[in-house]
């Protein structure tokens, strides 16, 4: 079946005759074993968002064998949803109701489904941690990894200096405003594992 972090114990518990364990050195790492045996089964990574069709069964197997996979050799994959607006942001509003949390777990399962770790939310007119206060609860539920564009210092999004900031975004007129603005971004950037 593949390079899988599974293996069978026998008699794990009382009336139980074999078990199917996955492990993984992380939740991020278990994630990945269970969902790679999903894929396996017939599983497609794109089951929902592109309407793969599940493939049936009437039976599946799992060799009596123990199997590891490899340690990534790229530590952080994912994606930057970049241009959102307005194909995707429109889409969200109608399903979901915004960028928020519902259509981010979505997301989550995608990248684990595709053994990624790390994404860069919307941008336009968003702010990750900002919107839905579910959205980076979810991300560290999920183990995934939140980053920010190039021109969001601490995962705080530029939407968010639209609503609360004071003065202009600039280091050298208005250092302590913009100070005070990261360091109020420290729970969120905590919470989410940012890089």
């Amino acid at each position: 079946m593949g390079n899988l972090p599974y293996t069978h114990i026998p008699s794990p518990f009382p009336h139980v005759e074999k078990a199917l364990v996955i492990t993984g050195s992380d939740k991020r790492g278990t994630a990945y074993g269970v969902l790679e045996l999903s894929r396996q089964a017939g599983v497609s990574p794109w089951y929902w968002w592109a309407d793969v069709p599940v493939k049936k069964q009437a039976k599946l197997f799992v060799k009596n064998s123990r199997y590891q996979s490899a340690t990534p050799s790229v530590k952080y994959r994912g994606i930057f949803i970049n241009d959102e607006a307005p194909a995707f942001a429109n889409w969200t509003k109608e399903q979901f109701g915004g960028f928020n949390h519902k259509v981010y777990e979505r997301m989550f399962e995608l990248l684990l489904r595709l053994k990624a770790n790390y994404l860069w939310p919307a941008m336009w007119g968003n702010a990750f941690n900002d919107d839905d206060s579910l959205n980076p609860v979810m991300a560290d539920k999920w183990g995934i990894v939140m980053g920010s564009s190039h021109h969001e210092p601490m995962l705080r999004a530029h939407d968010e200096w639209r609503r609360y900031g004071k003065g202009p975004w600039n280091y050298v007129k208005n250092d302590s405003t913009l100070r005070d603005s990261g360091a109020k971004a420290l729970p969120a950037w905590v919470i989410t594992k940012a890089l």
